[in-house]
């Protein structure tokens, strides 16, 4: 499930329209029940650590900009 939610969360904050909202927020936004709260929490945290979401000051959620950024490893030669 973890993946699944994943992927709806960043489905989510992806589109054009969206607006960053609170996590309590995005999870009515996308049905988590009160029983799976743990889990979205658990997948924000997840997506914050891997760098593809933000948390802003104002604790709103908003996908991470990776314009102008590199992932992996660089290694200069001479």
């Amino acid at each position: 499930m973890p993946e699944k939610l994943n992927r709806k969360i960043l489905h989510t904050i992806s589109q054009r329209h969206y607006e960053p909202v609170s996590w309590r927020e995005l999870a009515r936004v996308l049905g988590v029940r009160k029983s799976d709260i743990d889990l979205f929490y658990q997948a924000l945290d997840q997506l914050h650590r891997s760098g593809r979401l933000v948390i802003g000051e104002d604790k709103t959620i908003r996908l991470a900009d990776l314009t102008g950024r590199m992932i992996g490893t660089f290694k200069a030669h001479s």
